[in-house]
C-alpha cells in the first residue's frame, strides 16, 4: 500500500502500462533489450502485450551501445528466437529448482529464515574459480631462473645445487589468445582481485556507457568494424608489422569482449569519462583487462626463444 491508502503497482505493470499508452501513438516497436536469453524473453512478454494493438512489433539487437549498432539493428529487424525464449524458461526452472533447494538447506543449516543462495550462475562459477586457485597453489614445484628462462619442475628439488645444461637455443612464433568471453574475463579478473559479481557490474557499466561490446558472451568472434580499430590502433602506435587482425569465428549473433571506441586505457580519464559518466578506478582496470587482451588477439605473433 501507498501512503496515501492506494494500492502499489510493480515497476513491470507500470512499464507496460506506459507502453501500451504509447503504442496508441507509435506506428512500429523495435524490442532492443539485451542480445541473451533473458532479454529474448523479456522482449517475447513484451511482444506478446502489444501485439493485439496491430502494430509491427520486431525484434531489434545490438552488442554495443553506439550510433552505428544502433543504426543497424534499424536496418535489419529481426524476430523474436523462440529457441532463447525457451532456453531461458528451462533457465528459470533451473534457478528455482537448484537456488530454492539450497536456499532451504541454508536456512535450516543456519537458523536463518529469508536466507537465499540467489541464483544458480554466480555461485557455481565461485565454486570453479577457487577451486582451479586451489589446484594452481595445491601441487609442490620448483622454479628456476635462467639466462631469463623461468623453469618449472614437478614437486620439490631438494640438491642444494641444480646442475642444468642448455643443449640447443631455438625460437618460435606464439600466437596470442582470443579476445575475452565471459567466462574468460571472470577467471583473469578474479585473479585480478575482482570478486565475481563485482567484475560483471562494472562490465555492465562499461556496456551501458558505450566503451565495450556486450558482455555476456561465449563466443569469440570480432565483427570487422571491431578488426578495423584494432588496425587503427596498432598501427597508430607500434607500426603496420604489428597488425594482424583476426576475426576469432564466423556467424553468430554474438561478438567477443572488446571495447569499441579507441581509446587507450590511459586516454579514459584525459577524455573525462571518469567524472562524465562517472567512471572508478575499477572500471578503468577491468577496461584496461579488456583492451589489452583484445589488442594483442589482433596483433602478429611473438617471437618466442
Amino acid at each position: 500500500m501507498c501512503p496515501d491508502g492506494t494500492e502499489s503497482q510493480p515497476d513491470r505493470d507500470r512499464a507496460l502500462q506506459a507502453l501500451r499508452s504509447l503504442a496508441l501513438e507509435a506506428q512500429d516497436f523495435l524490442l532492443a533489450t539485451d542480445p541473451d536469453t533473458e532479454g529474448e524473453k523479456i522482449a517475447y512478454d513484451v511482444y506478446l502485450a502489444l501485439r493485439a494493438f496491430g502494430r509491427e512489433v520486431v525484434r531489434g539487437e545490438f552488442h554495443a551501445v553506439t550510433p552505428r549498432a544502433f543504426l543497424e539493428a534499424l536496418r535489419h529487424p529481426q524476430e523474436v528466437k523462440e529457441d532463447l525464449v525457451e532456453a531461458q524458461m528451462v533457465r528459470r526452472i533451473a534457478d528455482r529448482w537448484v537456488g530454492f533447494a539450497l536456499s532451504e538447506d541454508l536456512q535450516r543449516l543456519l537458523g536463518r529464515r529469508g536466507l537465499s543462495a540467489g541464483r544458480v550462475q554466480t555461485p557455481v562459477l565461485g565454486w570453479v574459480i577457487a577451486r582451479e586457485r586451489e589446484a594452481r597453489t595445491r601441487l609442490p614445484f620448483t622454479e628456476v631462473a635462467l639466462r631469463g628462462l623461468a623453469l618449472r619442475f614437478p614437486d620439490e628439488v631438494r640438491e642444494r645445487v641444480l646442475l642444468l645444461e642448455v643443449l640447443e637455443e631455438a625460437e618460435r612464433e606464439q600466437n596470442p589468445l582470443p579476445p575475452y568471453t565471459t567466462d574468460a574475463l571472470l577467471a583473469d579478473a578474479s585473479r585480478e582481485g575482482f570478486r565475481v559479481p563485482e567484475a560483471m557490474a562494472l562490465a555492465q557499466d562499461l556496456f551501458e556507457a558505450g566503451l565495450i561490446t556486450y558482455h555476456r558472451t561465449d563466443a569469440t568472434r570480432v565483427a570487422p568494424e571491431g578488426m578495423a580499430l584494432a588496425r587503427r590502433l596498432i598501427e597508430a602506435r607500434f607500426g603496420p608489422e604489428y597488425a594482424r587482425p583476426r576475426p576469432w569465428g564466423e556467424g553468430g549473433a554474438h561478438e567477443a569482449i572488446r571495447p569499441t571506441r579507441p581509446l587507450w586505457p590511459e586516454d579514459l580519464e584525459e577524455a573525462g569519462l571518469f567524472q562524465a559518466l562517472p567512471l572508478s578506478e575499477a572500471h578503468g582496470r577491468l577496461y584496461d583487462l579488456i583492451f589489452r587482451r583484445f589488442l594483442a588477439s589482433q596483433m602478429a605473433p611473438a617471437r618466442v626463444r
